[in-house]
């Protein structure tokens, strides 16, 4: 085991520890952080991780990138996408790697970008497919850190899983990691993907965060060319990039997602500090949401997002798509990436993948 394997069994075990004393000795030691103005607060386990993060003066994410660099920023988000997520899944799950013709060129020929196909052992002859797009703000993020992620999603949903990796911002800044992922659906679905077995005929988009909304881009662009898929699946999309809303003020601060966070994030991808209602970029403001498939979104009751992401589910459902909307109370944002550490998380997961499995 090496020693970044190793610190996250450690840390990992360290929140489970703490998150087994009661509630009320946590409470006073740890912090309960800002209250959800429509009801309740934060859920009393992210509360303490929150506080331990606090107590150590972890810093966050775009502090990281900024004194230090994009690369210890990346190895950070993946040190903790691995601690959060990890579970039983990951050794029962079979893999196979996918190489993927990117949308960008390298003379005339198409440059590969890395798949990683998760077959469950459950259901290895599944004819359903879920590409997945994974978050990280549009700059962080790759297929080996979603591992334990989407392990756990492909054993307990019984569905393939397909993980896609795109070009980051701020090196690649938008459309070029939108255009990756509507090329990898567009081979997926047109049965070109070399490696792919060709017996998926169910073909849904998945993505959380930034990755949601590429999902959402994707299925959109897709429906342009005459293909169609059978559903999305998404967690906590931010369909407006820039767009502020009560609820950034509400959250913005000291529930995880901090509203410095994301601009960095998002200015980075979009190459602005305005607002945009770029269709490509932000979905909230696409005209034509008709065609879009059956749709499962949530997103959680202490997320920054949570009032674009309500707003975007409401429009769907005047669309007439067929949508579930779930809100996670006092959840924060990518409360599924803690599913190995929180127990309510990994319940709220594993109900995305009944909807999934149905």
């Amino acid at each position: 085991m090496d020693k970044a394997a190793i610190r996250e069994k450690l840390e990992s075990g360290f929140i489970k520890s703490t998150l087994t004393l009661p509630k009320k000795l946590r409470g006073p030691l740890l912090g309960k952080g800002p209250k959800d103005k429509r009801g309740g607060g934060l859920h009393p386990d992210f509360a303490s991780i929150l506080g331990i993060q606090k107590i150590l003066k972890a810093p966050s994410l775009e502090q990281i990138g900024k004194l230090q660099g994009m690369a210890v920023a990346r190895q950070e988000y993946a040190h903790v996408m691995r601690m959060g997520a990890r579970n039983e899944c990951e050794s029962s799950v079979q893999r196979q790697s996918i190489l993927i013709d990117s949308a960008e060129k390298n003379g005339n020929s198409y440059v590969k970008r890395t798949g990683r196909l998760y077959t469950p052992s459950t259901n290895s002859q599944t004819n359903t497919l879920m590409v997945y797009f994974h978050g990280g703000g549009f700059m962080l993020g790759d297929i080996h850190c979603y591992d334990p992620l989407l392990s756990f999603i492909c054993e307990n949903s019984g569905v393939a899983v397909l993980s896609v990796d795109y070009r980051l911002a701020p090196e690649n800044p938008y459309p070029a990691g939108r255009d990756d992922c509507i090329s990898a659906l567009e081979q997926v679905i047109t049965k070109t993907l070399n490696g792919l077995p060709l017996r998926y005929d169910k073909i849904f988009v998945g993505g959380d965060s930034a990755g949601a909304v590429l999902a959402i881009s994707s299925a959109h662009a897709i429906s342009q060319k005459g293909l169609a898929i059978s559903g999305l699946w998404l967690f906590n999309p931010g369909v407006h990039v820039m767009g502020m809303y009560p609820s950034d003020t509400d959250f913005g601060e000291g529930c995880g997602f901090t509203h410095d966070m994301r601009v960095w994030f998002e200015s980075q991808y979009s190459g602005s500090m305005k607002p945009t209602n770029d269709k490509g970029m932000s979905p909230l403001f696409l005209d034509d949401l008709h065609v879009l498939p059956n749709t499962w979104v949530s997103v959680g009751g202490c997320d920054p997002l949570r009032d674009q992401v309500e707003l975007f589910a409401q429009k769907l459902k005047d669309s007439g798509v067929k949508t579930e909307f779930v809100i996670e109370p006092g959840f924060i944002h990518n409360y599924l990436s803690f599913l190995g550490v929180v127990k309510d998380a990994r319940e709220a997961t594993l109900r995305a993948c009944r909807w999934l499995a149905a």
